[in-house]
């Protein structure tokens, strides 16, 4: 079992049980080669057989991994949503749209927004040379979400950008894959959403838990990865004939990892009044001149623009308290 904390043993008497766990893993897939110009330009090389390239090319992926998307859809029965930017209901769309059928494994709902993203643009110089040069800043650009039901991971999703070189954000659960591991071994488990609740044994869940701090665990996140996003999702940019040609190979590397620590108590008016007691202890000590002084802020008088440095406190309708610090697009939540 995992050693508690002081923090957790202090409450010791008011909990039924505790349990750690990894939960959410963001995973970067990126193409080495299209890192650089002269390496997208020698891939592109390859792709097309040297035919010259320009701008109307590169963004004419964008419009043929469109059309495809949406055709295989139809043809599938597979929903194709587009959102408006801003739009945070997806992730409650995407559990709606899940199958019912225990054993489905694939791509079950493909999402289409706008995001951010730096792109390449193409010209010929005056020689006759193609030049590829990187726009300042970046610009709003289709990204699509593959949500896909994984044997090991369960709820899997993975969002491709439509332009070259096809950056991938793939987002794992770490519950997800506690409980279909839990499913194999006789550790019985009771889950709503994504936590584990009473009846569940805690002993049990956090045993398992403990595995994916493994080494060789996080050294097999490739292979999830490798298994749906050739197949699922950059088929619709490359086929595999085009991708084995070109020699498309993804390299991965951990963008996010979230702890999670559970702590079930006992009585849930003892939870409320503990976790009440909490907020008002903490809430406080986050003074601005000790936020100021937490991000170096005094440290760094040179700073030509001071940052935006903010303390604020949400409530939402089903009791729980949000305390939020933002410095500059640094935020931190508790």
């Amino acid at each position: 079992m995992t050693p508690s904390d002081d923090f957790t043993r202090e409450i010791g008497d008011l909990l039924e049980g505790r349990y750690d766990s990894v939960d959410r893993i963001s995973l970067n897939g990126y193409f080495p080669m299209g890192c650089t110009s002269g390496g997208l330009l020698k891939w592109c090389n390859a792709l097309t057989g040297g035919e010259a390239l320009e701008e109307k090319k590169l963004r004419a992926f964008s419009g043929t991994f469109s059309r495809r998307v949406r055709a295989w859809g139809a043809k599938n029965g597979v929903p194709v949503i587009d959102f408006r930017i801003g739009d945070n209901t997806k992730h409650a769309q995407a559990e709606r749209l899940e199958p019912k059928e225990p054993d489905f494994r694939g791509v079950c709902a493909v999402f289409l927004a706008r995001a951010p993203a730096p792109l390449w643009e193409a010209y010929i110089n005056p020689k006759g040379k193609v030049v590829l040069y990187r726009t300042k800043g970046t610009s709003l650009v289709n990204h699509y979400y593959f949500h896909i039901l994984d044997e090991q991971w369960g709820h899997v999703t993975i969002r491709l950008c439509g332009h070259r070189p096809f950056a991938a954000l793939i987002m794992l659960n770490g519950h997800e894959w506690l409980e279909r591991t839990a499913r194999g071994e006789p550790v019985r488990f009771n889950k709503h959403s994504n936590c584990f609740v009473e009846g569940s044994d805690w002993r049990g869940l956090d045993r398992l838990g403990s595995r994916l701090c493994h080494e060789h665990v996080f050294l097999g996140l490739a292979e999830v990865c490798e298994r749906w996003i050739y197949s699922s999702c950059l088929c619709f940019a490359l086929t595999r004939q085009e991708q084995l040609r070109s020699g498309f190979n993804y390299q991965f590397c951990c963008y996010q990892i979230e702890y999670s620590r559970n702590l079930v108590f006992k009585s849930g008016r003892e939870l409320d009044g503990f976790y009440q007691s909490l907020v008002e202890r903490t809430w406080p000590l986050l003074d601005l001149p000790r936020l100021k002084t937490l991000f170096g802020r005094v440290k760094r008088p040179h700073r030509k623009t001071a940052r935006e440095l903010q303390r604020r406190i949400e409530h939402s309708e089903h009791d729980l308290t949000v305390l939020k610090v933002k410095f500059g697009r640094l935020e931190l939540k508790m």
